[in-house]
Parts: C-alpha cells; structure tokens; sequence
C-alpha cells in the first residue's frame, strides 16, 4: 500500500509538472478507463514523462487532432497484437492483425476518447471538436515542434504509450 502510495503522488506530480496538466490529466486518464473497457482487461499508468514523441519499433499510432481555440494531438501507440484486441473488444467479433477493419476499429476508438476528451475539457472553458482519427506508422504529428507528454501505460502484460501533443 505504501509503495502505491508512492507511485500515486509522483504521478500526480508528474501530471504537475507537464506545460498543460488539466489537458494531458484528462485525456490520459480517459485513454486508460477507455483502454480497459475494450480489452476488458487491466490496465494501468505507470509512469508520465516529456519526450520528442517518437513511435517505438513495432507499434502503429492512432492519433487524432483535437481543434477549436487551441490544438493539440491525442495517440496511442499500440503494438500489433494489442491493437487487434482492442478492435475486436469495440467491435465485437474476430479480425486480422493489422487489417483495415482492425485499424479503423481502433481509431473509431481514439475518436470516443477524443470526443470524450472535448466534452471533458469544456468544462476548462476550452471549445475543441475532435477532426477524424488517423493510423501512422510513422511520428506523425511529432514532426511539428510540440510538447509531447508520454503515459507509459500497461494494458495486461503489454507496454502502451499513450502520447498527447500540446
């Protein structure tokens, strides 16, 4: 319980610490309880820190840009395997790894988080709409000079990062 304890006050001081914490606050607690709710599954922060914002070897990005009176980027980096049982936990029935179904399914995903995200940020007094989702395997949108806050997050015995560009 102590060690928990711990790990709970760096975390919120980390989310402190970051250019916007309200934002990154919001919308990586959002990727987690949305994260669980399609794997059905645990999942749970681990650690938060600053970083250019590259996609690790191995992972797709699904991303979406969060528009109005300010910008800024939401993604999850998903291994393969997990992207695809995210897909099938959201839709509801088998697909194939890396499948244009199993992609769009998990962007559909990133868009109930985005949307999720608008509607949760409102209440800052931001006016934000999410614009559609997108898959990269590349660093898009770390190619712009943005702050890039990094969630590493664990979803059962998988490494997730869940990436917000302010």
């Amino acid at each position: 319980d102590e060690a928990q304890r711990e790990a709970n006050q760096q975390l919120e001081a980390d989310f402190r610490a970051c250019s916007d914490p309200e934002t990154v606050k919001t919308v990586v607690e959002l990727a987690v309880f949305h994260l669980k709710r399609f794997t059905n599954g645990p999942v749970k922060l681990q650690t938060l820190t600053e970083d250019g914002g590259a996609l690790s070897d191995g992972r797709r990005r699904y991303a979406q840009k969060l528009a109005g009176d300010r910008e800024l980027f939401i993604a999850l980096d998903l291994p393969s395997q997990l992207a695809t049982v995210v897909a099938q936990g959201f839709i509801g029935v088998p697909v194939e790894d890396d499948s244009e179904v199993a992609i769009d399914a998990v962007c559909e995903c990133v868009n109930i988080i985005g949307g999720h995200s608008c509607t949760r940020l409102e209440a800052n007094g931001f006016r934000l709409r999410p614009e559609p989702p997108f898959a990269t395997t590349g660093n898009e949108p770390a190619g712009d000079l943005r702050s890039s806050v990094r969630a590493h997050v664990m979803a059962g015995d998988t490494e997730v990062d869940v990436r917000v560009f302010v």
